[in-house]
């Protein structure tokens, strides 16, 4: 009772514990065993053990066959062992064994979603949400679809709506993967967070502010929200503000280095150029991509040229426009701008360039904006 009553979700551990000490024990009926097996599968799944979780499901399914909801789960778990076609030949026989189940519809519309086939994809969730209004997660993939597929702002908020005006404990009783670098199990307030996130990149900021100032209220270790109100501040000219916000996100979570460049780019704007170059020699430490490290190479160019050190801002565009992902159509854009260059942003680098940039880096006007 205690392993089948337990949270394999948000009680992973324990329940996993639970039903491994249960199963020990004499004279379990073979249904109720199959059972636990499910269920130590499914908490083994949440704690990303997946082969120990296809084997405690398969064991189940192979014990007791009806168990479809193990099936489909099963199917999760080979999928994240990157075995995408059995997990999906597995999610059709579970649709085939239960034609109405909105969660193996769900999951044939994720594979195919993975697979690129966004209108198949979107038709699914469709049948899934016929089934089940109240799929929260189906609404939030159908959401994803007028958000990146087919863009359409009414479509995204109105389905964005339509969860967070449900129970907020009734929509947290999902069970997901957090598909963000906001962390939590609630579901309710990762649609919260995905609300905010889409209104701050349709420049919706009184809006996005009430969002993000319930996140801060309902999760104030979490760093992610003082990111977003950092963009609204960038974006509204607000350069203090928006070096404080980062500077807090940085305390919450210092390994997410995704707004970092962003206080550069603020002080920069401020003309504090000492604070630029200290920000420079932290970024260069800080695991990001190769774009973001170029992007700080670039930064570090511009203020070495506004202090006269020539030979010091070359080495550093020189590194920014070196390698993979590199700045080059950014310092292309500005070379272009300026009128030391003739061509396009896109162009590759060439003999030309160079000596564009070595033109611009003497002449205060140049990039002076």
């Amino acid at each position: 009772d205690h392993c089948l009553a337990g949270d394999p979700f948000r009680e992973s551990e324990k329940t996993a514990e639970l039903c491994q000490s249960a199963m020990d024990q004499n004279g379990i009926a073979t249904s109720v065993k199959a059972r636990m097996l499910g269920q130590l599968g499914e908490a083994q799944y949440w704690l990303m053990s997946f082969p120990n979780a296809i084997k405690s499901m398969n064991a189940a399914l192979e014990t007791d066959p009806t168990l479809n909801e193990t099936r489909i789960e099963l199917a999760w778990a080979i999928k994240r062992t990157g075995n995408s076609k059995a997990a999906f030949d597995l999610f059709n026989e579970a649709l085939k064994r239960d034609p109405k189940s909105a969660r193996a519809i769900y999951a044939l519309g994720q594979y195919f979603e993975y697979t690129n086939q966004s209108n198949v994809a979107k038709q699914a969730f469709i049948e899934a949400l016929q089934l089940d209004p109240n799929y929260d997660l189906a609404r939030l993939e159908f959401t994803d679809y007028y958000r990146y597929v087919e863009p359409n702002k009414e479509k995204v908020l109105e389905n964005f709506n339509e969860i967070l005006t449900r129970d907020e404990a009734l929509v947290n009783k999902a069970r997901f993967f957090s598909r963000a670098t906001f962390h939590t199990k609630d579901l309710y307030g990762l649609v919260v967070f995905e609300k905010a996130a889409y209104l701050v990149e349709t420049s919706n900021f009184p809006e996005a502010r009430k969002s993000i100032d319930w996140l801060l209220m309902h999760y104030p270790n979490e760093g992610e929200p003082h990111g977003m109100l950092a963009v609204i501040d960038f974006t509204s000219q607000d350069y203090e503000g928006a070096i404080r916000e980062i500077n807090d996100e940085r305390k919450l979570t210092p390994d997410c280095n995704c707004y970092y460049n962003m206080k550069l780019m603020s002080e920069y704007r401020l003309k504090r150029f000492d604070d630029v170059l200290q920000s420079v020699e932290v970024a260069k430490k800080l695991p990001v991509s190769n774009w973001n490290h170029n992007e700080t190479f670039f930064f570090e160019g511009l203020v070495r040229k506004k202090r006269g050190e020539t030979v010091l801002a070359r080495d550093a565009m020189i590194r920014s426009i070196s390698g993979p992902d590199n700045y080059l159509p950014q310092l292309l854009t500005q070379l272009i701008q300026s009128g030391y260059y003739v061509g396009q942003a896109q162009d590759k680098m060439n003999d030309r360039v160079l000596s564009a940039l070595d033109a611009c880096l003497v002449d205060s006007k140049c990039m002076a904006n």
